[in-house]
């Protein structure tokens, strides 16, 4: 019974070598893989610290400054840009009325003036002030020629007054095109 309590190791008892060995290996690999990795971690923070890394985040800062600087112009061009578009469709959508202006203006007489002036898709509306009867009359047979030669679908007489202030008389004539 004494010999199980006692916690000190006889001397005469003989150790298995290849365990022993084995165990030293064991701890020079040990001890090899802990060298290695502080070494490492050193290494690593060695280069970290030595590294442009701090001033490249530095650049990356100022860089999302600039960014955020030019941000506002940037959103002005797209601005323009959707503007410039919308326009060029509304261009492209819109009627034109070169030719129907050109019809009046050969239809109007020399002394005469266009007071008013509506334009929609087929129907043109136009008033002249002229001092005298004349000029409307030459206005009035060219745009009746125009229908007969089939220029323009109809000629509608809607109004004829005189301006006794300006001594001036006002036709409005409805004229459909075709």
């Amino acid at each position: 019974m004494s010999k199980s309590i006692n916690l000190i190791p006889n001397k005469e008892k003989t150790y298995n070598l290849p365990l022993l060995r084995r165990l030293r290996l064991l701890r020079f690999i040990a001890m090899g893989l802990l060298f290695s990795v502080s070494a490492a971690s050193m290494g690593l923070y060695l280069l970290i610290a030595f590294s442009p890394l701090p001033q490249l985040r530095q650049q990356e800062q100022e860089s999302v400054a600039a960014f955020s600087q030019v941000g506002s112009e940037v959103a002005q061009i797209a601005l323009v840009k959707e503007r410039s578009k919308s326009i060029s469709t509304l261009l492209t959508k819109r009627s034109s009325f070169d030719k129907t202006l050109a019809f009046l203006q050969s239809k109007l007489p020399p002394g005469g003036e266009d007071k008013d002036l509506h334009i929609s898709k087929n129907t043109l509306f136009v008033t002249v002030a002229s001092q005298s009867l004349a000029d409307i009359d030459t206005m009035l047979s060219q745009l009746v020629q125009s229908s007969q030669q089939k220029e323009v679908s109809q000629v509608n007489l809607s109004n004829l007054t005189f301006d006794t202030q300006n001594n001036m008389f006002q036709v409005t004539v409805q004229v459909i095109l075709l």
